[in-house]
């Protein structure tokens, strides 16, 4: 005969399985309810794509709904806050201010798309009105409710291309010895009796090395994203 209770048993593995594995991202967000107008309600937080990597397009995830005072009955999504509701996204001392967006035949359901280009600490700011009551709601990772944002470095293989950062703190160097590099030239013109010549030759010396240094930083950039294709 056949065990019935057997495949009953693994079926319903199955479907826990399954379940777990379709809302496994929304553990890595922040749930809180706040009573707004008079009525709980619920906001679900953190980021679309999860983890997060700096340098990896992803999205500010965000979903409200009204919770139905009969339990039996379900929560009711909240609509049209992609026009009384932002939110400004802050890490490092920066912050950035970004109007929501509706997910695609999602009620309820806004992600903002956003670029972190720093590993770290991400805040959350929702600010402006829900039903045409003021709020001004703060999530911050570092509280444990959804995931900070991690250095693209710990899953890059086999090679590890520069980070924005990188490639900004070197463009300030070269244009910080371009700086140096006009100071002496005009300390020199100031001191001696060289020929007008003579610094225009150093200047398009020094600025060509300076250059060509660019150059090639923006071409080992070029090669590894086209190399990744």
């Amino acid at each position: 005969m056949i065990n019935k209770s057997k495949y009953f048993l693994v079926g319903l593995s199955f479907l826990l399985v399954t379940a777990l594995g379709l809302t496994g991202s929304a553990y890595a967000h922040e749930h809180r309810q706040v009573v707004i107008g008079g009525k709980v309600t619920e906001f679900t937080v953190g980021w679309v794509s999860e983890p997060a990597f700096a340098d990896q397009l992803n999205k500010v995830d965000l979903r409200v709904v009204i919770v139905s005072e009969n339990k039996s009955q379900p929560s009711i999504p909240a609509v049209g806050l992609e026009n009384s509701l932002k939110v400004e996204v802050s890490t490092g001392g920066k912050s950035i201010t970004l109007d929501l967006k509706l997910a695609f035949r999602e009620p309820g359901h806004y992600t903002p798309e956003i670029m972190p280009t720093v590993a770290g600490t991400y805040v959350f700011r929702f600010f402006g009105t829900v039903n045409g009551t003021t709020v001004n709601e703060v999530f911050d990772c570092s509280k444990g409710g959804f995931n900070c944002v991690r250095s693209a470095s710990e899953v890059q293989f086999p090679e590890k291309p520069p980070s924005s950062r990188e490639i900004q703190n070197t463009l300030s160097n070269i244009d910080t010895k371009l700086s140096d590099i006009d100071s002496r030239i005009s300390s020199i013109a100031a001191g001696s009796n060289q020929s007008q010549s003579t610094l225009g030759n150093l200047s398009i010396i020094s600025y060509g090395g300076l250059v060509a240094g660019v150059v090639g930083i923006l071409i080992a950039v070029l090669a590894f994203k086209k190399r990744g294709k």
